[in-house]
């Protein structure tokens, strides 16, 4: 550099220096930069006047430290947040323990994220209550990955398989008709002399207990069977234990406390007693299955796993013949963990017993799952150690289980919730209750399905559809969890953020629902032009939440409905369903107890035989 360069720097230099002109300089910076940032928030807040926002500028309810909101949203969190929303609007967060939450309200809002952004919220919360039960392999309560996707599109697919042709359909819907007039046979004879039927519960989940295993397993029971009894007690208290555990979820360290730690360790138990009930109802399947014979859905799960390879396509053979289908996972030690038993803390594993006797020694043979993954039995006599069979349970005969249990325990938990629920609005509202009877009674036959009487039975459909909006059966659906950054309503959300979707609030929310607060069957009906009569309106059937929405959507709900149709149909037409007390039992409101589905508590109803 020559002298008349560092002159003319140097001089550059002194005159920057100036007072005017550092401060001539720092205005035209800050103007440029006032400018640049006015520029960028208008286009990101073009249409509505906002700036993008992160999450932890939503606002929140102020909680207490560590325990966060937990103790604010009492035994039905959706009214305390639904009361939140009208105080922090459709968007705001909550701390539950150690986990940060996203709370949607509206119906336009949850369908956006469920439907429209669902890649984004197809995951679950790492909670440990949902580790001990899928041990990632559950479609309820895995998180979302690759192999979930494949799984879920298995069990659709198996669905599919089951409920096509004539013969199949045929068979289901007769299965839940014989059970459903079983179930109206019940209700009659357990009726006082007053005609009064006191706490519904069990018959009602008898019935769909029995109905749900024949569907997945092939397999129905009679009320007085001891096997469904014991196994009906025992999921009693997992429910019981499933609620009483979620502080758990909050604050993992509180499962290794004595006191604190009992209701999670009881339902590792009684989750093992499920497992183990499921899984004898399968274990003859895997030795009597024929590709072309597709006897239950457990037979529809076994074929589809075996036609879908781990990228969508059909499993590769190799050339001995063998498919690298679903191979098992391998530890680091190099050993397999093809099946990952779940044991009590003694090393027993307490099961329910299957329903065949091994061997035949007096009928006491019993299935066992030891910690190595071999199926064992004991041959009958007290003491004698359990002898191996020769075979291990594989990755895929494990999804296959987890499959058909998650399939198993929607159908029966959840239908009962519904056919309870269907019966107390029968008892409170005769009117639509004689309207459905009106449809049903024209109909030349006493088998009913949905595939055949639906068109023609509009407002029974209708009359479904706003049983489940009126009681919003699944308040808060499953929790839901971000599995990348997802950008809702003007916020940026970002991957691990647990997210509850507050459908009772859309159930009830006044910019979709006319009245919400009023039970009206007619809102999903209009004019048929063509016929002159009424018909469903799909573009308000689908504003329905309550099966979820997008990835995370139940995959049964359309066998859920057709289920449903007959019960229905089938109690109306055998007898007459009214309150025990006029105006007041049952009436609306009604106390409730809540979970991943809303039961009412024990109500008394009075049926009569037509």
């Amino acid at each position: 550099m020559n002298c008349d360069e560092h002159s003319i720097l140097g001089n550059l230099s002194i005159q920057l220096c100036k007072p005017h002109v550092v401060i001539g300089i720092s205005i035209f910076i800050f103007a440029c930069s006032l400018r640049v940032m006015l520029q960028r928030n208008m286009r990101s807040s073009k249409g509505n006047n906002t700036r993008i926002k992160t999450f932890w500028e939503l606002p929140y309810p102020r909680g207490l430290p560590i325990i966060g909101n937990i103790h604010q949203m009492g035994n039905s969190p959706h009214v305390k947040l639904t009361e939140w929303s009208k105080q922090f609007g459709d968007f705001y967060r909550i701390k539950m323990g150690r986990y940060d939450a996203l709370v949607v309200n509206g119906h336009e809002n949850i369908r956006n994220c469920l439907a429209k952004k669902s890649a984004a919220f197809a995951g679950r919360p790492p909670f440990e209550t949902s580790k001990l039960i899928g041990e990632g392999l559950s479609i309820s309560f895995s998180n979302y990955s690759p192999e979930w996707e494949q799984q879920k599109q298995c069990t659709i697919k198996a669905l599919k398989l089951y409920t096509s042709g004539t013969d199949k359909r045929s068979t289901m819907e007769e299965t839940v008709s014989s059970h459903a007039k079983q179930l109206a046979e019940d209700l009659i004879n357990s009726a006082d002399q007053q005609g009064l039927v006191g706490d519904l519960h069990d018959t009602v989940i008898y019935s769909t207990t029995s109905v749900s295993s024949m569907i997945c397993f092939g397999r129905s029971f009679t009320r007085e069977d001891p096997e469904l009894k014991e196994f009906l007690t025992n999921f009693q208290s997992f429910d019981k234990a499933m609620g009483a555990s979620q502080i758990v979820n909050f604050w993992p360290f509180l499962k290794y406390f004595p006191v604190l730690g009992k209701s999670f360790r009881n339902l590792k138990t009684y989750t093992d007693q499920y497992w183990n009930f499921t899984l004898s109802m399968l274990e003859q399947h895997w030795d009597t299955y024929v590709p072309n014979n597709m006897r239950d859905l457990s037979d529809c799960l076994w074929s589809q796993s075996n036609q879908v390879g781990s990228n969508g396509t059909a499993p590769r053979h190799r050339a001995n013949g063998a498919t690298d289908e679903l191979k098992p996972r391998h530890t680091a030690n190099g050993a397999t963990d093809e099946l990952k038993p779940r044991h009590m803390a003694n090393g027993a594993t307490d099961g329910l017993k299957p329903r065949h006797a091994m061997n035949g020694a007096n009928g006491n043979g019993m299935t066992r799952h030891n910690t190595n993954g071999d199926v064992t039995h004991s041959n009958g006599v007290n003491g004698t150690t359990p002898t191996k069979i020769k075979r291990q349970l594989t990755d895929q005969q494990r999804r296959i289980a987890y499959g058909a249990s998650d399939a198993f325990g929607a159908g029966f938990d959840t239908i009962s919730a519904m056919i309870t629920w269907s019966i107390f609005y029968m008892a409170v509202f005769p009117e639509c209750q004689r309207k459905i009877r009106e449809e049903i009674d024209r109909l030349e036959t006493s088998t009913f399905s949905l595939r055949h009487q639906g068109d023609v039975c509009p407002y029974t459909q209708a009359w479904l559809y706003e049983v489940l909006r009126h009681t919003s059966v699944s308040p808060l659906l499953v929790p839901h969890y971000t599995v990348k950054q997802v950008e809702v309503d003007g916020t940026i959300i970002p991957a691990g953020v647990v997210v509850l979707f507050n459908v009772a609030n859309a159930d009830r929310d006044t910019r979709v629902w006319e009245n919400p607060e009023q039970f009206e069957p007619e809102r999903f009906l209009a004019r048929d032009p063509a016929t002159g009569g009424a018909r469903v309106l799909p573009s308000e059937t689908s504003k329905i939440l309550n099966w979820g929405a997008g990835k995370r959507r139940c995959p049964g709900a359309e066998l859920s409905r057709h289920e449903l149709f007959i019960y229905i149909a089938n109690l109306v037409k055998l007898c007459y369903i009214e309150q025990a007390v006029e105006g007041i039992e049952p009436a609306i409101p009604w106390p409730c107890t809540t979970g991943i589905s809303t039961k009412p508590i024990a109500f008394r109803v009075k049926v009569t035989q037509r």
